[in-house]
């Protein structure tokens, strides 16, 4: 439960969005186990001050206690590393290892790879829903 907050400016058109968590889950590290296509669509509470990490291909997303929050899908999470992945890959010579990587992602994306989704968040806020 929270208070998804978003507002826009009628002047410029800059928008802000915030989210409120009601109750901290307590859960200092939440996984799961993303075992199907339909676990994709699962939406995902990450706050600010947490890490996201998909062991089985070795990713890790870190937000600073200054970077706000956000809520996606499990879907939303592979295509923010795709998309990281990429830009890497365009900056470094490492093709093998990013051909490799991005066929990974493309295959969990369509929901073919079986993988653990883990958060850990030292204020218990971030949840999967």
């Amino acid at each position: 439960e929270a208070i998804l907050l978003s507002l826009k400016s009628g002047l410029c058109g800059c928008r802000a969005t915030e989210i409120y968590p009601l109750r901290e889950s307590r859960e200092k590290v939440v996984t799961d186990e993303i075992n199907s296509e339909k676990d994709l669509n699962k939406l995902v509470y990450v706050s600010s001050g947490s890490r996201v990490l998909i062991p089985e291909l070795k990713l890790e997303l870190e937000l600073k206690q200054i970077d706000k929050g956000f809520v996606t899908t499990v879907e939303g999470i592979l295509e923010r590393f795709k998309e990281k992945t990429e830009y890497v890959c365009t900056q470094e010579n490492v093709s093998s290892e990013c051909a490799e990587l991005l066929g990974s992602l493309e295959k969990a994306i369509r929901g073919e790879l079986k993988f653990s989704l883990i958060i850990e968040d030292p204020f218990g806020r971030s949840s999967v829903f």
